[in-house]
């Protein structure tokens, strides 16, 4: 089995600075909690650029690429790629400090 203890996903605790960035001031190591939680930055990014419509995903990408220190600050920061009528092309980071953990792409249909 696993040796992971609590996937609990702390949606609540992200702090939005911003329609495309936000802070965890005490994060998890768990790499699937921190995905979890750089998709709904991203998503809510999108989602803020339809005039009210809603987005589906399409397509997502999460890549891992360094180690979460458990009780430092994360950063998820979002940015769009690219907009057309019906798709939304668009990317993401978790950081913490300057040490990038995650990346995401995904592409959204606008509803």
């Amino acid at each position: 089995m696993s040796d992971i203890q609590n996937l609990t996903i702390p949606y609540s605790s992200l702090n939005f600075t911003s329609e495309s960035s936000a802070l965890l001031e005490q994060s998890l190591p768990e790499h699937e909690v921190i995905s979890a939680l750089l998709m709904l930055v991203v998503r809510r990014h999108a989602q803020s650029l339809t005039d009210g419509g809603t987005v589906i995903p399409v397509s997502v990408t999460v890549d891992v690429t360094g180690e979460a220190q458990p009780g430092e600050t994360l950063t998820f920061e979002s940015s769009v790629d690219r907009k057309t009528r019906t798709l939304v092309f668009i990317g993401g980071t978790a950081m913490q400090g300057d040490t990038p953990l995650l990346k995401a792409t995904a592409v959204y249909r606008i509803a």
